[in-house]
C-alpha cells in the first residue's frame, strides 16, 4: 500500500473521534434552544454520514485484520473484539501498528507462564 494512500485511511480512521469532540460541544448545546429546527437536521444528517464512514471503516479494518499474516492468530480475535466495541480508539491503534510501518514487523504473542 503506498503512503498517501495509508496517511489518507489514517486521516479518516480519526476523523469520526473529532466528529464526535465536536458534536458534543457544538451540536448538542444548539438543542438547549426549544424553536431551533434546523439544528436536527445538520446533526441527523452528520451522524449518518459519520456512521457510515465508520461502519465501511470497520468492515476495511476487519478485512484488512484477517488477510494480515502479520498480526499472529490469537491475537485476530482480541483485535475483532476491540475493532467491534471500541473502534473509535481501536481504530486508530491498528492503523498505527498494522498498516503505517513500512518495515516488515511480526508481532509474536508472549509465552503464557503456567
Amino acid at each position: 500500500m503506498k503512503r498517501l494512500i495509508k496517511a489518507v485511511l489514517g486521516s479518516l480512521t480519526i476523523l469520526p473521534f473529532f466528529y464526535l469532540l465536536w458534536a458534543n460541544m457544538v451540536l448538542v448545546p444548539m438543542f438547549r434552544d426549544r424553536n431551533v429546527t434546523s439544528p436536527f437536521n445538520l446533526f441527523f444528517t452528520l451522524n449518518l454520514i459519520g456512521l457510515s464512514l465508520t461502519f465501511v471503516l470497520l468492515i476495511g479494518f476487519l478485512t484488512h485484520l484477517y488477510r494480515n499474516q502479520k498480526v499472529h492468530q490469537n491475537r485476530k480475535t482480541i483485535w475483532t473484539i476491540a475493532l467491534l466495541f471500541g473502534s473509535f480508539l481501536a481504530m486508530p491503534i491498528y492503523w498505527w501498528m498494522y498498516i503505517w510501518p513500512t518495515k516488515e514487523r511480526v508481532v509474536k504473542p508472549k509465552p503464557v507462564r503456567k
